[in-house]
């Protein structure tokens, strides 16, 4: 290779670069978490609710404890002292602290697969046995299902309506658009939940250095940094004391961008045990309580000219964010609202976003979070005011992008 080519090629840009990563994993000779074994190593599971919505009177979990092979049973009473709210990553705001999850469910649990107990043991399956025999008192509670009907409870005191943050987003006279306007093309629009499926699931291995004072961890992946930082203050230790090994990965696609209750709870077995402590999700563990995504519920009114002229943008948006607001806060309804005007030029645009509570898992990113939810109601939106108009849906959109010239908009 030679002259400009070899200098594109070299620079990265405009040429595929050869993967040196894939001959190793195609040959089955990555290295996972599941793959790290240790001496002396320990198993956890999770015991996680089976009701949506409940108090918790108490916890029996003597027969788990005398039971042959467990080490230890937690539960929030144990670890009272040591757990915290999971702060937010991403734009936190003060007023969102109310409604964020301690790692242990403590008086009340708030969607199906919330953390209740911890169990370690010498293998998996007796942890699991161990499980069937905590006994949980619950008081259910009325459930809250639907984001968009008037709430049967309030999960949270300081927030009866349910509603965790309102979101506006505005530019230009929504209402002198609309008087202008030849057209009024309405749309209610939905999307379901989604969510990532890697083929790894979680799974996290924690073990303590007595010598050095130093926690190692596998498992931590999208944001090591921010993890460690969160661990090290729910510890109550400098950073540096906290070492995150990095390992292959199978899938993340944005849910594993999050402390989850599990990045405490493993440590914490492992600090108390003082004996390394692997715990590894299942696929119905991650159904459960891996991060949720894209359920918002869109009402949409378009103000448009008789010739195609888009003028005004109407939004009323609800963001159906689970039982807790997580690390992410309400970045996705956030991003929503900020972005629902699309490509396209409009004289006037006002949409209100509400951030409502349910007794569902917990939301967080999901590939693009945000945009594809308001992409595809925008989309529609844009092809039944052609319909209605007569127009080509491309001639419609075509007429009112944004060009060129008018960056930066």
């Amino acid at each position: 290779m030679s002259g400009r080519e070899g200098r594109v090629h070299s620079s990265g840009i405009g040429a595929a670069l050869p993967r040196h990563e894939d001959r190793r994993l195609l040959r089955g000779e990555g290295g996972y978490v599941g793959d790290v074994r240790l001496a002396d190593m320990l198993h956890a599971a999770v015991l996680r609710s089976p009701i949506a919505h409940a108090r918790i009177r108490g916890i029996d979990a003597a027969a788990a404890r005398a039971l042959a092979g467990v080490a230890a049973v937690f539960t929030f009473e144990t670890l009272r002292d040591r757990l915290r709210p999971i702060p937010i990553r991403l734009c936190p705001d003060e007023a969102l602290k109310a409604f964020l999850q301690v790692p242990l469910a403590g008086e009340r649990v708030r969607y199906v697969g919330e953390p209740v107990a911890l169990v370690v043991a010498d293998s998996r399956a007796r942890a699991e046995d161990a499980l069937a025999l905590i006994d949980v008192d619950y008081e259910p509670l009325p459930v809250v299902t639907d984001a968009l009907a008037a709430p049967a409870a309030a999960l949270f005191e300081s927030a009866p309506d349910n509603v965790a943050s309102r979101i506006t987003q505005a530019f230009g006279d929504i209402e002198a658009a609309f008087a202008r306007a030849d057209r009024v093309v309405c749309l209610s629009f939905d999307t379901g939940r989604h969510s990532g499926v890697p083929m790894e699931t979680r799974g996290l291995l924690a073990v303590y250095d007595g010598p050095s004072g130093r926690l190692r961890i596998w498992g931590a992946a999208k944001v090591p940094h921010f993890n460690r930082s969160v661990l090290a203050g729910m510890l109550g230790w400098p950073e540096h004391r906290i070492h995150l090994v990095g390992t292959n990965i199978g899938g993340g696609f944005g849910v594993r961008g999050e402390f989850y209750p599990e990045d405490l709870l493993v440590p914490l077995a492992a600090l108390a045990l003082r004996r390394p402590v692997k715990w590894t999700e299942d696929r119905l563990e991650h159904l459960l309580a891996t991060n949720h995504s894209r359920q918002q519920s869109y009402r949409l009114e378009l103000a448009v000219r008789s010739d195609g002229k888009l003028l005004g943008l109407k939004a009323d948006v609800v963001n159906d964010m689970g039982g807790y607001l997580r690390t992410h806060g309400t970045i996705v309804p956030g991003l929503s609202a900020g972005m629902l005007p699309g490509p396209y030029r409009f004289d006037a645009y006002r949409c209100e976003m509400r951030a409502v509570l349910t007794n569902k898992t917990p939301t967080g990113t999901y590939r693009a979070p945000g945009r594809f939810e308001c992409n595809a109601a925008r989309e529609r939106l844009m092809d039944l005011a052609a319909a209605e108009l007569g127009m080509d849906p491309v001639a419609l959109r075509m007429g009112n992008l944004i060009q060129a010239d008018e960056m930066r908009y």
